[in-house]
């Protein structure tokens, strides 16, 4: 059955999953990927625009959506072993494939690699707190 949402059974490795899970889905929509120069004006773009960036941007959501679904359900319905882990691998790849093709990457860029980079960690930390011990 579904119950409400105890903010007080979030675990740190959780508050971790989603604090990144939710800025790299921001990240990718603010403007500051990329830097084009011409001799008018300079443009900046995001990486929500392109297939790669929102690939990143929609394994962090989805990652912390699963967060919070499984706050809604009970614990033993629904198990989030490794899936933080295996966003996060999916986020870096998809910006690793995003980069091949281009020059001007700017900050932004780089802040996404290391959201997805904290993806991971909060993943493993999160696997690592569910088998109450290492990996």
């Amino acid at each position: 059955m579904a119950k409400g949402v105890d903010l007080s059974t979030i675990t740190r490795a959780e508050r971790l999953v989603l604090a990144a899970g939710l800025l790299l889905f921001v990240n990718a929509l603010i403007p500051y990927w990329y830097r084009i120069q011409t001799p008018r004006e300079t443009f900046l773009h995001n990486g929500g625009l392109f297939g790669y960036g929102l690939a990143a941007a929609l394994a962090g959501f989805a990652s912390a959506a699963i967060v919070v679904v499984r706050h809604f359900r009970t614990p033993a319905m629904f198990r989030d072993n490794a899936i933080h882990v295996m966003l996060g691998l999916i986020a870096s790849g998809a910006l690793a494939a995003h980069a091949a093709g281009r020059d001007p990457l700017w900050i932004g860029y780089w802040v996404e690699i290391g959201l997805a980079a904290g993806l991971v960690v909060a993943g493993v930390l999160r696997v690592r707190e569910r088998n109450r011990g290492w990996v």
